[in-house]
């Protein structure tokens, strides 16, 4: 403690640079700021590593100089440079890559272009250039013997050694298929170019589906729109033939294979059209069958039926009476009269046992017919196509016919039986001597008389004796009716009565 006014002296402050003083902090010579140190690194920074602090202390006196705490230089432009030099380095690759790759210094060659050239030419160049060659042919239209294309195509680069196949033009020219299935054949066909077919089945005892022949034939050369018939083998059947003409049905049967047995049967329809076979259409046969035909009996629907002989054709007619049975009994021509006075027509007769006669006459009315030699020196007229101008049928008179009953009832018996209708008016002798002013006849009789599909009828009924007449109506057009109370009926009572 000191003496001096009794107050304590001031504590004495020791700081670095001596006893009691504070140090004046170091100036730099331009009297300017301390300079601050430099930054240290975080510890998450990536970019900047900075060198260990010096350990050695700052001597008294001494400040961090400015070259001791400068940053470290980044490396950045250095790594660009790296960088780039990389990309460089890969674009001189690629350019390398592309120029050798252009010169075909590696990845194959290309296929030069062969087209339209020969196979010998196109060969030639293909080895040339370093490929094997194979052929394919091919059909075409034209272009034959010159390369359609090239697999690989043209331009297409190929390794050196490779097989290039070469498509050569050849003819389209039908291959051998008969023999073959009806697949097989298409396949061949087809490898061929040749789609435009048209398939015909026949019966054959070979195989189902087999082909039995080919147009044009194997080795013809064809265009691709041309068109090719095959005949293809199917099991034997039964062609549809109704509705044909005997004639045709014969045909079509035996192209068929088969063979053909005709019956005729009396029915409704156009003469000698097909109404049945056994066995039916469609169904299967052995090679050569005999398939039988049933068709609509030429010249009648029955044999009594006179009108349906006018109407068909006279061969048909002696085709029919010979299958009935009928016997030929003479044949020669006569003149036709009235508005058939132009013409010549059948004069003949045919007999039946049992059935009677009928007579082919432009005479039908008279009871004068055939000729003294019979058949001698005659000749089937009708058979000859002679046309028919009117029909004259006596039945035999048999059984409960044998004494028919002289009415009309008979007249009617017997127009339904030869198929007439339309019946006008019934005469008996009596009415035809009153009408005539004629003596009465010295037999009773009665006739019947009607018009039907043109043609006139005429029913004559007596005791044992029945005639049955039909003609044209224009065969009694110079008919002098005056005489006969102008009617008709009277004067084909009279003509037939007068017999």
């Amino acid at each position: 403690m000191s003496d001096d006014g009794g107050q304590s002296p001031e504590p004495t402050e020791l700081l670095p640079g001596g006893v009691g003083k504070r140090p004046e902090p170091e100036r730099e010579a331009d009297g300017g700021t301390l300079p601050m140190p430099a930054p240290q690194s975080r510890p998450d920074d990536e970019t900047t590593e900075l060198a260990p602090a010096a350990t050695t202390s700052l001597g008294e006196g001494e400040g961090p100089g400015p070259e001791r705490d400068a940053a470290p230089a980044p490396d950045g432009d250095k790594r660009r440079h790296c960088a780039l030099a990389a990309v460089l380095a890969v674009a001189l690759c690629l350019l390398l890559a592309a120029i050798t790759y252009q010169a075909e210094l590696w990845g194959g060659v290309s296929v030069p272009d062969v087209t339209g050239l020969t196979e010998a030419g196109a060969t030639s160049a293909l080895r040339d250039a370093g490929f094997d060659v194979g052929v394919t042919d091919v059909p075409t239209d034209s272009g034959a013997g010159t390369v359609l294309y090239t697999n690989p195509q043209v331009g297409a680069r190929a390794r050196r050694g490779s097989t290039v196949e070469l498509g050569v033009g050849v003819p389209r020219t039908v291959p051998s298929i008969v023999g073959l299935s009806l697949d097989d054949a298409r396949s061949q066909l087809d490898d061929a170019g040749i789609t435009n077919l048209r398939l015909e089945y026949r019966n054959s005892d070979d195989e189902e589906g087999m082909v039995l022949s080919c147009a044009p034939a194997a080795g013809s050369v064809v265009t691709a729109d041309e068109q090719v018939t095959l005949v293809v083998a199917q099991p034997y059947t039964v062609p549809d033939v109704v509705g044909l003409s005997q004639d045709e049905a014969a045909r079509v049967i035996g192209e068929a294979g088969l063979a053909s047995r005709v019956e005729w049967q009396e029915a409704e329809g156009d003469s000698l059209t097909v109404l049945s076979t056994s066995p039916q259409a469609g169904e299967r046969a052995s090679a050569g069958a005999t398939v039988t035909v049933t068709v609509v009996a030429p010249g009648a629907s029955s044999e009594t039926h006179v009108a349906d002989y006018l109407a068909s054709d006279p061969r048909d007619v002696s085709a029919y009476l010979g299958w009935k049975g009928w016997s030929f009994e003479y044949g020669v021509k006569e003149s036709g009269a009235g508005s058939l006075a132009q013409g010549e027509y059948a004069e003949s007769g045919w007999k039946k046992a049992g059935v009677g006669a009928l007579t082919f006459t432009p005479r039908p009315l008279s009871p004068t017919h055939g000729v003294f030699l019979g058949s001698l020196f005659t000749s089937d007229v009708l058979a000859q196509g002679s046309p028919i101008a009117g029909v004259r049928f006596e039945p035999a008179l048999t059984g409960d016919d044998a004494n028919p009953q002289v009415n009309a009832a008979t007249v009617s018996t017997w127009a339904t039986r030869c198929g007439l209708e339309s019946l006008e008016g019934t005469l008996s002798g009596d009415d035809v001597a009153r009408a005539t002013g004629a003596a009465a006849p010295s037999r009773r009789y009665v006739v019947g008389y009607g018009e039907q599909d043109g043609c006139v009828w005429a029913i004559l009924v007596r005791e044992r004796g029945v005639v049955v007449t039909c003609a044209p109506a224009g065969l009694y057009d110079d008919v002098d009716l005056s005489k006969y109370g102008d009617s008709l009926g009277v004067y084909l009572a009279y003509a037939l009565g007068s017999d």
